[in-house]
């Protein structure tokens, strides 16, 4: 895409930094607050997927193949969708040049590392409306079918939609990109992290009058699908729950390394990143096991964001965790980023979905594709620790590894 093609550096690129000691709590750089979270940069990272979208199919390299009539990944009981965004960037007048000028405007001045917290964001929100159309898809044979059918040759943004579980337009987010925004909008309105504010973000978000509407989830709804935590959070509220008491008590899926982004990317470097992504993370999941993986995603990260190496990030992730936290916890994550680090090498992901999968039954090892832990953490933190060649094929490579792909991406 267009930003991607302007930017010199940032958080998936073919740069390789020579690994180094973590910088503990480095300060911030002066201002980097202030020059990310501003409405106009959270306005821009909003739209963007949507706006991306359309550019990519403007600019797609595979119109010569013409799509068959009945696509190879629809349900016989569904016809195909095609939909796509209407509330997008592109939909209010901007073209491809105008939205990588935007983008482009918003990073000027910024220093480096400001760059890749930027980035990061933007990153996130676009990989998840990248892999919406392919999402719970957990034979990723099914994807690439899929693809043939439509005549795509990368599987972001595919349409006709192969996502059988709820049908919004292409170029939405899921669950997970409308938690980061969300959690972005409230970092916004508060000037940093406030849980009553960013439980106010939520409500807004995913409450019973928003566009998530009530409650129930069907299989083919034309609505998003809120995913567990926030369906019960939700649920909490409605009880006459108070908004600091309504995390769920076991619920420790994916949700909770989407949720500590757009906190990392304010807050790496400085002394309070993990007890803000641990609030962040017990609002909708009150649990240790959900703060102990979120955190060493958080580290991840921001070593990424630091400068460190991609494979180092993984490795030393969970050495940088607080001593506080739960230890059994602790060393279960520790030895799952220990594994992924020695598999880094490995040339196929399905070559690490196999190995993770080993102690499974047959007909349960899909579940390493899943939004479960520890698998839900370990195909991401290969990926990361693989040191992909770009952006776009870390992303590319999320989503074809199905199932759980869109906090994965």
């Amino acid at each position: 895409s267009y930003f991607l093609a302007r930017r010199q550096d940032g958080v998936a690129t073919a740069e390789v930094f020579r690994p180094r000691v973590r910088p503990h709590y480095r300060a911030a750089s002066p201002g980097s607050m202030s020059s990310l979270l501003t409405p106009t940069n959270v306005t821009i990272a909003a739209g963007a997927a949507a706006a991306l979208y359309v550019a990519y199919q403007l600019t797609r390299d595979t119109k010569a193949d013409p799509p068959p009539a009945t696509p190879a990944a629809a349900a016989p009981e569904l016809p195909p969708y095609t939909e796509t965004a209407r509330d997008s960037m592109f939909a209010s007048g901007e073209d491809e040049g105008s939205i990588g000028d935007m983008i482009a405007d918003a990073m000027e001045g910024m220093d480096r590392q400001t760059k890749r917290r930027f980035e990061a964001l933007i990153g996130a929100l676009v990989a998840d409306a990248a892999a919406l159309p392919t999402y719970w898809n957990y034979n990723p044979d099914t994807i690439t079918q899929a693809m043939k059918a439509s005549g795509a040759k990368h599987p972001e943004f595919l349409s006709p939609t192969s996502n059988l579980h709820f049908r919004i337009p292409v170029g939405s987010y899921s669950c997970h990109g409308s938690q980061i925004l969300a959690i972005m909008e409230s970092l916004v309105a508060a000037g940093g992290f406030d849980a009553r504010i960013m439980a106010q973000s939520y409500d807004s978000a995913f409450g019973l009058s928003s566009d998530y509407g009530s409650l129930t989830n069907e299989k083919g709804q034309s609505k998003g699908w809120r995913n567990l935590s926030v369906s019960e959070y939700i649920k909490a509220a409605s009880e006459g729950k108070a908004p600091l008491d309504r995390g769920h008590a076991s619920d420790c899926q994916s949700d909770a390394y989407v949720k500590v982004i757009p906190i990392v990317c304010v807050y790496a470097g400085r002394p309070e990143l993990m007890e803000t992504c641990e609030a962040a993370i017990r609002l909708t999941q009150n649990n240790d096991k959900a703060v102990v993986m979120g955190c060493t995603a958080a580290r991840i990260l921001e070593g990424c964001i630091l400068g460190i190496s991609p494979d180092v990030s993984v490795l030393e992730s969970t050495t940088h965790l607080p001593g506080y936290m739960q230890p059994a916890v602790r060393e279960e994550f520790a030895n799952i980023v220990c594994d992924i680090y020695c598999m880094r090498k490995e040339e196929s992901v399905e070559r690490v979905v196999e190995e993770c999968g080993k102690g499974l039954e047959v007909k349960m090892r899909a579940m390493a594709r899943s939004c479960m832990p520890p698998y839900c953490l370990q195909i991401p933190s290969y990926i990361v620790a693989s040191d992909p060649c770009s952006y776009s094929a870390a992303v590319r490579t999320s989503i074809l590894s199905g199932g759980d792909n869109c906090p994965r991406a």
